[in-house]
């Protein structure tokens, strides 16, 4: 790329970053999309991207920009997540659980993964699976334990004797 077309490139990437950050989504995913223009991979692009289009709650697009950064980087942990939130925003739940098992295949030991595949099989009604995987999320991440009694998706496990003692503070 020409220095100057460089420079450019920079200066977009700036204010794209910039949006962002000041959360004017419609702006920072327009300066994305110039950035792309350049005719080159730009990781930090396509990620801004689909921050964007999640930010948005353009989750179908959004989806397809996640799934665009993990035919590239299959272990982007971020890419995961975001997809997962996508698809379960787009009533797809049978395909957020399929991209949290797709993120534990490529790290199996991220606690994230497991704490959001409880998520979503609590709300696809597979409480003892998700009370598991919640317990083995807290095991990797104690930070967890704080998260999970405010989580809108364990709603239907909450009432539980297992998430009451999953979630005690002196539980170890």
């Amino acid at each position: 790329m020409p220095k100057d077309e460089g420079n450019k490139a920079q200066r977009i990437a700036r204010e794209a970053e910039g949006y962002y950050e000041l959360q004017l989504f419609d702006d920072a995913l327009e300066r994305a999309d110039r950035l792309l223009e350049f005719g080159h991979e730009i990781p930090f692009a396509e990620t801004l991207r689909a921050e964007c289009l999640r930010s948005l709650e353009r989750y179908e697009e959004g989806a397809v920009a996640y799934e665009q950064i993990l035919a590239v980087d299959p272990a982007n942990v971020a890419a995961w997540v975001g997809l997962g939130w996508c698809r379960k925003r787009s009533d797809r739940l049978d395909l957020a659980i399929e991209a949290m098992h797709s993120l534990l295949e490529h790290r199996p030991n991220e606690g994230i993964g497991f704490y959001n595949l409880a998520c979503y099989l609590s709300l696809n009604g597979e409480h003892d699976r998700a009370l598991a995987l919640l317990s083995k999320s807290i095991g990797i991440d104690h930070s967890f334990r704080r998260l999970a009694p405010g989580e809108e998706d364990f709603a239907a496990i909450r009432g539980d004797p297992c998430f009451r003692r999953l979630v005690e503070e002196d539980h170890h």
